[in-house]
Parts: structure tokens; C-alpha cells; sequence
């Protein structure tokens, strides 16, 4: 077994993939009341990030993914945080956004069940007038406000919306809107409204890259009853520590032993992962990995 194949299959085996990681986690800075506030990153805006299905308008719980630029940054000076973040999380279209992309601290993004994007967040240290809202073919047809935000509404029939400190492309100005409330606590966060969710995301809450997704039906889930998973990757003391959420339908339902095995199988006798842990707290399994930091880019 090659040590790239190692990588994945560790988390295969339970259910999760690493290459759709992606994350929330601590970073400097902080927002006001209507999210107008300077630096975005950090612990409190992440979770935040993410409106109710409801309010977002999604047929039911869908896929996020954070990533905590500037907190992988500060703990792997030695990789480039940025390129990394928006690799993990399928988002190529940050760094297009603003002008230095070393400027950002943060990433969001939502995806519904079916793959379409609901938005896509990045925040940092810029300022509005360095996020670009024209590109190649696509030019800004009129603006509109919405609280703090000018939105600009692209040919390509999305819309851009933009302060100090942060731009959120979506498909319409209704999505941006919700983002804000969200974040200015003024609508329900998908925590909030989604229990399952909530309890996926804490075993995960200080990672640098994070994304949690439902699992739509047995037919889909690696273990009967699984109902959402998460998966995450932080920098500590040199090493990549990876982590698998899974959320079953309720604290009877977790196959514990199964889990232990298929990840034991996993890493036995490789030389690129370590199995830590298997844990359980309520009805979600917690299995811990570590890797060589090589791994993060790879």
C-alpha cells in the first residue's frame, strides 16, 4: 500500500474522504454587530458562517466547509495556507476575489445535496476595494445595498457581495442577505436548527480546515444509521492530526467495535498514518489520526 493510498483509505474506512476536508477553527480578529468589523477569521465567525437549511432555503441539511487561513498559516509557516485551503475545499475561485490573496483569513462555503454552490465566503484583512467585481467576460451589471454590503450583480446572473473585510458570491442578493443576519446573530445558524449538525462539528471545532455533509440514506452511509459525518485537519506540534466525525441516529445505533476494526485495518503497519483514538460522546464515533505534515499538501 502506497503511502498516498494509506492517507485516504484510513478515512475511506469510516465513511469520509480526505480529499473534501475542510474546516473551522481560531484566527485573530473580530466583527461587529452587522458583521462590518475589520479582520473576519476566528472561532466565533466560523460558526456563524453557516444559515438554517431553512433560512438558506436548501431542501434539507446540505455540505459546509471553512477553512482557517490565517490559524494554519501561523502553524505551518512552512506551507502555503492559502493555495492549501482553497485546494481542500474545491474553491479555486478565492484568491480571484481579491487582489492579494495573502490578505485572506478565512474561506466559506456551502454546497446543497445536488453539488450546486449556495455561497462562497472570504474574509480577511482587505479592504472593499480590493475585491474585484469584474472578471474575464463577466462584468458587473448595477449594484444594491444590503446592511453593510454592496452587492454586485454579475452577468453570469450572481451577484457579489462586499465589505471591508469580506466578499460572498452567491447566486442571488437574498443569499447574502442570510449570510450577513447569520453572522450578525440575527438569523438561526445551521447549529442552531440542526442538532445532528451541532454535534458533528464539536469534535472538530478547532481544526484549521473542516467540512461536515448528511448522509442521505443507508444505501449511502458506510455504517446503518449514519446520518451526518464531518472531517478535519489541524497543525499541531508538527504533525497532521486528522479526525473523523460520525453522527448515527441515536447512542445505540453506534457500531463502535466496527469502526475500530476498519480503521485498525487501516493503519496497521503503515508508515504515513497513526491511529490515536476511537472514541464515542452521545452518538457520534470520533476516530483521530495523525500524519507527517507532508500530507497536508499531498
Amino acid at each position: 500500500m502506497t503511502e498516498t493510498s494509506t492517507r485516504r483509505d484510513v478515512l475511506r474506512g469510516v465513511g469520509v474522504a480526505v480529499t473534501g476536508v475542510a474546516v473551522a477553527g481560531c484566527s485573530t480578529g473580530g466583527s461587529s454587530g452587522d458583521g462590518s468589523g475589520g479582520s473576519d477569521g476566528g472561532e466565533e465567525q466560523s460558526g456563524s458562517w453557516f444559515p438554517s437549511p431553512d433560512a438558506l432555503g436548501t431542501s434539507g441539511p446540505y455540505r459546509s466547509q471553512y477553512g482557517d487561513v490565517a490559524a494554519l498559516r501561523s502553524a505551518a509557516s512552512s506551507v502555503d495556507a492559502t493555495s492549501v485551503v482553497e485546494s481542500r475545499m474545491g474553491a479555486s475561485a478565492a484568491t480571484r476575489l481579491v487582489s492579494d490573496p495573502s490578505s485572506i483569513e478565512a474561506v466559506g462555503r456551502a454546497a446543497a445535496a445536488s453539488g450546486t454552490d449556495q455561497f462562497l465566503a472570504v474574509a480577511g484583512t482587505f479592504a472593499a476595494s480590493d475585491v474585484r467585481t469584474s472578471f474575464e467576460s463577466v462584468e458587473t451589471q448595477g449594484t444594491t445595498t444590503v446592511g453593510s454590503y454592496t452587492v454586485h450583480r454579475l452577468g453570469n446572473e450572481n451577484v457579489l457581495g462586499v465589505r471591508d473585510g469580506v466578499a460572498i458570491a452567491a447566486s442571488d442578493a437574498d443569499t447574502v442577505r442570510t449570510v450577513a443576519d447569520v453572522r450578525a446573530g440575527e438569523a438561526d445558524s445551521y447549529a442552531d436548527a440542526v442538532p445532528m449538525y451541532a454535534e458533528t462539528a464539536a469534535p472538530l471545532a478547532d481544526a484549521h480546515l473542516r467540512t461536515l455533509r448528511p448522509v442521505r440514506s443507508n444505501a449511502t452511509a458506510t455504517f446503518e444509521g449514519l446520518r451526518f459525518r464531518g472531517q478535519s485537519m489541524t497543525v499541531v506540534d508538527g504533525e497532521l492530526r486528522v479526525v473523523a466525525a460520525l453522527c448515527f441516529e441515536d447512542d445505540a445505533s453506534v457500531p463502535e467495535s466496527e469502526i475500530r476494526d476498519r480503521v485498525s485495518s487501516s493503519t496497521e503497519g503503515s508508515e504515513s498514518s497513526t491511529l490515536e483514538s476511537v472514541t464515542v460522546e452521545g452518538r457520534v464515533a470520533v476516530v483521530t489520526v495523525t500524519q507527517p505534515l507532508s500530507r497536508l499538501s499531498g
